[in-house]
């Protein structure tokens, strides 16, 4: 078994996804790292099959859009601020 640290960051997984039956209860819940969250998202779209697997790409593809959008961000961040009087 794998612990996390408290204070380590980490996302929490539904085992059975929530669009597929899964709930909240603690035993269909596990604490991943994000790349792990988003391998496993990966995976599950090529675990099932039909609407399920429309089910499940659509949220890997959300997870990848989020993560575009923060590195994107970061980058905006960083860039040096210019001001330019006329």
């Amino acid at each position: 078994m794998r612990i996390l640290c408290d204070n380590a960051y980490h996302e929490t997984h539904h085992i059975i996804p929530k669009s597929l039956g899964g709930t909240n209860i603690k035993d269909n819940l596990v604490k991943l790292t994000a790349k792990e969250h988003f391998i496993c998202h990966l995976l599950l779209v090529k675990m099932v099959i039909g609407d399920a697997k429309r089910k499940m790409a659509y949220a890997s593809w959300q997870m990848l859009f989020l993560l575009v959008r923060l590195i994107a961000r970061q980058q905006l961040l960083q860039l040096p601020i210019v001001f330019v009087l006329a």
